[in-house]
């Protein structure tokens, strides 16, 4: 290559890292950038000849400008070949019950399995797509080059955006080109958020025009050279244009015309292929419409009658170089992607419906998946009968949970074809209801939203079953975009509009009225829509409704002054939520986030692991993935307080995951700052530190009281575990205004936070006003939060009798439920004993908390009461560290549990 030495420099060098010994287990990030035929395409070549020479495999992927609702298109491209050449034996050996939910994405794997993988979420997808690569990748290395990223699918987007947040633990080099300044925005943020050391950014500059004369063998100082240097503005591609013109752009004396080539562009590739014979071009028409690279029978069977031999033709075209054969693969690809565009978009658009329509026809006597088929017939469909409409519903299915954004197109597609008659009314409005959901789901709420009062406009032409669905959907949309107050009049409105018989509709838009009072903290006004409601639905046949119902009213009752009436209502809602069938829970799986929330509020922590784990199983299960971030969150949450904390920290990591897919900054800030907290217990203080950043650059004005979790990590890692945050001091002054507001259902755990804050700040008076002014009335498990912070204010003022007592009241509490809670209590009563010279009895207590804190991994509390123990003259055996970083611990895919790697 000519004027691109700095570049293939640092190519080389970043692949030559690879098989450097610090290089191995960390993944590498590869970026370039610039304008359309600035030489991305083959900076990319040269490094994956470069990665050749040195014994590095390489696998190559590009995104393509009219597959952009194809989902996973350039992995698919990527590695797909790969696991096909891959022996038999070797496939086998692939931990299927970790790659499943990758499985049907690739047909080298579905081949093996002998069908479709199940039903995958889209955090489970990214999580098995990880592992695929690193389960791929030798111990010298693999290069994975995703060229022309500015076209990937939202789909692909998000599993790259997956990757860079969590790098493979492989020696890697993902190396990716796209347009300058066209970097998706969700990617860039993330990359933003990377480790810098990891990645790598090369944006490509014009040529020099030493490099045009070199390249032209045109002198550097003639009036040619800077003519061409000009026209072609150090663009490669546009340079070779100027080469191949019918007519002399610049002659050998230099003039000629001033245009710039950029315009120029489609009239000089126009020019190409109208220099072909007929044939061809109708060959290369056909070839843009199959794809890029593209199968040439395929090719052949699109185009119809040809008149002559098709491998005749195709030769035209490669020796025109309008394609090019492609190395080891039957297939041919075009010179350019502008060279493709100008072949479809040059072809009269009949024709190109008529090409589509042979091409979905070829694909479905193939046995092509309906996504590959759905692609061609959106393009040719503008009437299709219910065979098509079929197609484009069962493309919408296999994508709805990992690729939305393509199932909305599908269903788009299906409604415009079944038309307006009455006769399939209920069909079109099921599939605007999905289209919905699908957008919602893909971050796109304005067109969602737009939708749904679309359908709410049809008056009497919608029945009332899916006109309680339509409102219901419009509230949490208005909630995600952060407008309350238009989700609370909408549901009112409806509410008031129904008729007295509508028993079942009545009871779904209060309880959906009393979820957004306890969103915004209005508990009165939740605890008044519950409490009517328990009443109306008493004898009420749905016992899935009632176990809701019961479990969001627990919630609205936690507080220190009804906690003993949440407990028996929690209980009851468990009792009615255990004896229903999975079949029976159905879409209801609300009844187990709110009754897992409550069982937390309330510290029976296992309880609501316990359903928790149930509800997730089920949500991968059904795909209703719209509820994974919570039930995540909720269930890390109770990991938090019984241990083991990796267990814990993948599934904080795993929630944040989920969060990050959803268009809920509020979300994304309660999901991180549950991470913040599981780290920093964790003993992952680095991770701690960054994540508690994320919160704060995530934070909108109204989610600091969802981000609270935060101002409770930083707290305990400073005042309990002894290791502050670097942004510990803006943690303080930005959350701490917001707590007197903040979720009532983690009051016990803040109310901890807030006392050891002031006792941070030596005001031992104002401490002691927090848990005096606490009430000792609810469960047990909640008096025992009160006393082990009282018990910590009593050890602060140096009264050791009264810090004894209490902490041993709170161990006793503790012991069996909340065991990180239970290890620091005997820490806190061992530190008292000391304080009133109780040496043997101290000994015991720290022990005891030494081993609480290793069952549950708690190991900077460990250390804390190995040091309490080494000071009293006993040297305790350290257990062998476990690494609890995130990038160590992960969830297996298959199986919803934690493994380490």
């Amino acid at each position: 290559m000519v004027g691109r030495d700095p570049e293939l420099a640092v190519l080389r060098s970043t692949v030559d890292s690879l098989r450097a010994r610090e290089g191995q287990r960390r993944a590498r990030f590869l970026r370039l950038s610039g304008a359309d035929g600035i030489g991305k395409t083959r900076l990319l070549a040269e490094l994956a000849t470069h990665a050749r020479r040195q014994g590095v495999p390489v696998l190559l992927g590009r995104a393509t400008e009219f597959e952009q609702t194809m989902p996973f298109g350039v992995l698919i491209e990527a590695l797909d070949g790969h696991l096909g050449g891959l022996s038999a034996v070797r496939r086998q050996s692939l931990d299927r019950g970790v790659l499943s939910p990758a499985a049907g994405l690739f047909p080298a794997l579905v081949g093996d399995a002998g069908s479709r993988a199940p039903l995958a979420d889209r955090g489970s997808l990214h999580r098995a797509l990880r592992f695929l690569l690193q389960t791929l990748t030798p111990c010298g290395g693999l290069v994975l080059i995703l060229d022309d990223l500015h076209w990937a699918d939202p789909a692909t987007v998000e599993v790259l955006v997956h990757l860079v947040r969590h790098p493979p633990t492989a020696p890697i080099l993902i190396a990716s080109a796209c347009r300058e300044a066209q970097l998706p925005l969700s990617l860039a943020d993330a990359v933003a958020r990377a480790d810098p050391t990891q990645h790598t950014y090369l944006p490509l500059r014009p040529l020099t025009r030493a490099a045009i004369a070199e390249l032209t063998a045109v002198p550097a100082a003639s009036a040619r050279c800077a003519r061409l240097y000009r026209l072609c503005q150090g663009n490669p591609f546009y340079l070779h244009l100027l080469e191949r013109a019918a007519f002399p752009v610049v002659t050998a004396d230099g003039a000629g015309s001033d245009q710039a080539p950029s315009p120029g562009v489609p009239a000089a590739l126009l020019e190409e292929l109208a220099a072909l014979p007929e044939q061809a071009r109708v060959l290369a028409h056909a070839a843009a419409v199959v794809g890029d690279p593209f199968d040439p029978d395929l090719a052949v069977e699109v185009a119809g009658d040809l008149g002559q031999s098709a491998a005749v033709l195709l030769d035209e075209l490669v020796a025109a170089d309008v394609v090019r054969s492609l190395t080891g693969d039957r297939r041919f690809a075009f010179r350019h992607p502008l060279v493709r565009h100008i072949a479809y978009t040059s072809a009269a658009p009949d024709w190109l419906e008529a090409a589509h329509a042979r091409a979905a026809a070829a694909l479905r006597r193939s046995c092509a998946s309906d996504v590959a088929v759905a692609h061609h017939l959106a393009r040719a469909s503008r009437t299709g009968g219910q065979a098509v409409v079929e197609v484009f519903v069962r493309a919408a299915q296999d994508t709805l949970a990992t690729a939305p954004a393509s199932a909305a197109v599908w269903l788009e597609a299906a409604v415009r074809l079944l038309g307006g008659e009455r006769a399939v009314a209920k069909c079109r409005q099921d599939l605007l209801v999905l289209r919905a959901q699908a957008l919602m789901n893909s971050g796109r709420l304005a067109e969602s939203l737009a939708l749904l009062h679309r359908l709410l406009g049809q008056g009497d032409h919608i029945t009332q079953e899916t006109r309680s669905q339509v409102v219901v959907l419009c509230a949490a949309v208005e909630r995600l975009l952060q407008r309350p107050e238009e989700a609370h009049a909408l549901l009112l409105e409806e509410l008031e509009r129904l008729p007295s018989d509508a028993v079942s509709d009545s009871a779904e838009l209060r309880l959906q009225l009393a979820v957004g009072a306890l969103a915004e903290s209005h508990l009165a006004e939740a605890r008044n829509q519950l409490r009517g409601l328990s009443r109306q639905i008493i004898t009420h046949d749905d016992r899935a409704l009632r176990a809701r119902v019961l479990a969001c009213r627990a919630v609205a009752l936690l507080g220190p002054e009804s906690m003993q009436r949440a407990e028996a209502v929690a209980q009851e809602a468990a009792g009615i939520a255990d004896r229903l069938s999975d079949p029976e829970l159905g879409t209801r799986l609300e009844a187990l986030l709110w009754l897992a929330a409550a069982e937390l509020g309330l510290l029976r922590d296992r309880d609501a692991s316990r359903h928790t784990e149930r509800g997730i199983l089920l949500a991968r299960r059904t795909g209703q993935t719209h509820i994974l971030p919570r039930l995540l969150i909720v269930r890390a949450s109770a990991l938090i307080s019984a241990g083991p904390l990796d267990q814990a920290l993948a599934c904080a990591e795993e929630a944040v995951d989920a969060a990050m897919l959803t268009p809920s900054r509020k979300l994304r800030a309660l999901a991180l700052s549950t991470r913040t907290l599981a780290a920093v217990w964790a003993g992952d203080i680095g991770l701690a530190d960054r994540t508690a950043r994320e919160v704060l650059d995530t934070m909108g004005p109204r989610d600091s009281q969802w981000s609270n979790l935060t101002f409770a990590a930083a707290v305990t890692a400073h005042s309990v575990l002894g290791h502050p945050l670097s942004c510990v001091q803006e943690i303080y002054a930005r959350l701490r205004p917001s707590l007197t507001r903040g979720p009532h259902h983690y009051y016990a755990v803040l109310l901890p936070s807030i006392t050891r804050f002031h006792l941070l700040h030596d005001d031992l008076a104002q401490a002691r006003a927090v848990v005096t002014d606490s009430t000792t009335r609810g469960g047990p498990a909640y008096r025992g939060t009160i006393d082990l912070i009282r018990a910590e204010v009593a050890l602060a003022e140096r009264n050791a009798t009264e810090a004894h007592e209490r902490a041993r009241a709170a161990a006793a509490t503790f012991t069996g439920h909340c065991r990180v809670q239970a290890a620091l209590a005997h820490l806190t009563t061992g530190r008292a004993l000391v304080l009133t010279g109780q040496r043997a009895a101290a000994v015991h207590a720290l022990e005891r908390a030494m081993k609480l804190a290793a069952a549950t991994r708690a190991m900077l509390l460990h250390g804390q009461a190995a040091r309490e123990l080494r000071a009293l003259g006993h040297h305790p055996a350290v257990p062998p560290r476990r690494d609890v970083r995130t990038e160590h611990v992960a969830t297996d895919p298959g199986t919803d549990g934690p493994f380490v790697r």
